[in-house]
């Protein structure tokens, strides 16, 4: 039993594919769109990750150069806290020798002014024994 419908002259079967085709030609409109859109999105993430990746490499590049200066900057200042403690070291060296020469210095001007003092007083006592003989010749 076919019936066709007086509008489009076609069979009820033949409306029916139709009208699976044009759906399915809808689908298959809709999954390429979705297929576009999925591959877009897709493009446009995979832009964002090497632009991130971009990123990174440079601040990774920026953090390398800083611990580059960091580690020179380090050295620089162990170096300079070696100099100083060197110079600290012969500082205290030569303040040392300095100190024993002054203590020899001083130790031999004390030798030398007690002698000059014992002969002082051997002189004055020579000069009063002196002094003693003429005020007798005199009396």
């Amino acid at each position: 039993a076919v019936v066709s419908t007086q509008s489009t002259g076609k069979t009820e079967q033949e409306e029916e594919v139709e009208i699976l085709k044009n759906q399915q030609e809808d689908l298959r409109k809709n999954l390429e769109q979705r297929n576009e859109d999925l591959v877009a999105a897709l493009d446009e993430s995979r832009e964002l990750v090497r632009e991130k990746d971009q990123e990174i490499d440079d601040l990774n590049e920026e953090i390398f150069k800083v611990q580059e200066e960091n580690v020179k900057t380090l050295q620089e200042h162990e170096n300079e806290l070696s100099a100083i403690e060197t110079e600290r070291e012969e500082l205290i060296s030569s303040f040392k020798e300095k100190e024993k020469n002054l203590l020899e210095e001083v130790e031999k001007v004390r030798e030398s002014s007690f002698l000059e003092m014992e002969n002082s007083v051997s002189e004055m006592t020579a000069l009063r024994g002196k002094l003693e003989n003429l005020s007798q010749e005199y009396d």
